[in-house]
């Protein structure tokens, strides 16, 4: 998929030739990382290099009998040639489910049967990923311990197989700068998944880490919080948008291309255009309101719908679906 972007695979030694090992199950005290591939998003500002390691989550607890699998993701300035990044960001794991110790969490519970829709974007300050929308089953919403969009259809807003974005910092014009990213990637998926699915902490926000090409990194950061400059593309009176602004370096700038949005106002896949910055109006997809927004911008602006848990994310787009 990453390929199909238009990244190209890094000549890095290690790497996994194919992914025929990830396909044997095995049993381990320990998380098992199975391999690594390297990839390098290109855009007239510059490089930016992605690593993707492929794994199962262990268990320390007894009667499991499937080990759930997670990706990797860092990203850095370079490679050493022998497959680290140089200046590496921390590895963040998605979807990191955790056994239960029951046989009762398999692929059949976890997950929806049938196929499922991936889309990516990549393009000028921007690319991001979210496979197999909505796959992994979010829990009873009325299991009210998790954000569970209370104001959604359970059974069409589960969570993605994988999502993540690379964002550039936006300047005052409203364009991409060179320089820095940050890689914007959900929250591990740990809390108490069951044979009727899986959910997130209460207050869930997106980890983001940012690099610069000075070396500077800032993991873990707040994401900050701003009101959108356009906010009047609203249906119902019930659509509020707020962008993310992140840390890189000494600097604190905008993430190009992506906002958070009220997830009832509207529904999967559909496509919108307002101003996020500048005076260049942007076209942004929604590719499955259960892709789970930044919690806290809406609700320190706008209480979104009366409930940060339902924002989802907005990013740029340009139709490409993969």
């Amino acid at each position: 998929m990453l390929i199909a972007l238009g990244l190209e695979q890094t000549a890095d030694t290690g790497q996994l030739a194919d992914f025929t090992d990830t396909l044997t199950h095995t049993a381990s005290a320990v998380n098992t990382v199975y391999g690594y591939r390297l990839y390098k998003f290109t855009d007239s500002l510059g490089s930016i290099y992605l690593k993707v390691g492929f794994g199962t989550r262990f268990s320390t607890l007894g009667g499991d009998t499937w080990f759930p699998p997670f990706f990797a993701l860092s990203i850095g300035t370079g490679t050493d040639g022998a497959g680290n990044l140089v200046n590496a960001t921390p590895s963040r794991n998605y979807p990191y489910i955790p056994p239960t110790g029951s046989s009762s969490l398999t692929p059949t519970t976890l997950c929806y049967a049938g196929m499922r829709t991936s889309y990516g974007y990549a393009g000028e300050g921007l690319m991001w990923v979210a496979m197999k929308v909505g796959v992994i089953r979010q829990k009873s919403s009325s299991d009210t311990t998790y954000i569970l969009r209370a104001s959604l259809d359970q059974t069409l807003d589960g969570f993605p197989l994988l999502f993540f974005a690379i964002a550039r910092p936006q300047g005052l014009d409203g364009q991409p700068q060179p320089g820095a990213a940050a890689l914007v990637a959900p929250s591990p998926i740990t809390n108490s998944p069951s044979a009727t699915g899986a959910g997130y902490p209460n207050y869930y926000t997106p980890s983001c880490d940012a690099v610069t090409e000075g070396g500077s990194i800032k993991s873990s950061c707040s994401i900050l919080a701003k009101p959108a400059y356009d906010v009047t593309s609203m249906r119902d009176s019930n659509l509020y948008v707020g962008v993310p602004f992140m840390s890189f370096g000494s600097d604190v700038s905008q993430l190009y291309g992506i906002a958070s949005l009220s997830a009832p106002a509207v529904a999967s896949g559909d496509t919108l255009t307002m101003v996020l910055g500048g005076t260049e109006e942007q076209t942004l997809f929604i590719p499955h309101r259960g892709i789970p927004g930044i919690a806290q911008l809406n609700f320190n602006w706008h209480g979104a719908a009366g409930n940060p848990a339902n924002d989802t994310l907005a990013l740029r787009w340009e139709g490409d679906s993969v």
